[in-house]
């Protein structure tokens, strides 16, 4: 699955986050998303975009217009689970605070953006995610 998803002509992108990624995994797609409180996300484009990609000025066009961009998140990739435990859990909406050209450590360039929650994430999600 992608990170995101972007349906233009609903106006709505959701995105898709794996919290914790494996360190075994290509340097290129270990993202650094995160919580930065229970209300505030960051959030790192797919690898080899930036500000002036197709896909990211689609998805500000989705957050300039009043569009609805949808965080879900998992906790980890667990292969062959068969119960909740690799689920996507709906985190909220999001809210533009900032985004900007950034290089990952491998050099790999990348979008970062800020977002607010529209609702803060609910407390015990926080913790479980965060593993607090």
């Amino acid at each position: 699955m992608y990170g995101h998803k972007i349906y233009p002509y609903l106006n709505v992108a959701p995105l898709f986050v794996t919290y914790e990624k494996k360190l075994d995994k290509a340097s290129s797609i270990n993202y650094e998303d995160h919580f930065n409180n229970p209300n505030t996300f960051t959030w790192f484009s797919r690898n080899k975009l930036n500000v002036d990609s197709s896909e990211i000025k689609a998805l500000l066009n989705v957050l300039n217009n009043n569009g609805h961009v949808l965080l879900f998140i998992k906790k980890e990739d667990i292969k062959n689970s068969k119960n909740d435990e690799n689920s996507f859990y709906f985190v909220g909406e999001c809210i533009l605070k900032s985004y900007e050209n950034v290089k990952m450590q491998s050099e790999t360039s990348v979008v970062k953006f800020i977002f607010n929650l529209k609702n803060s994430v609910d407390l015990t999600l926080y913790k479980y995610l965060e593993n607090i």
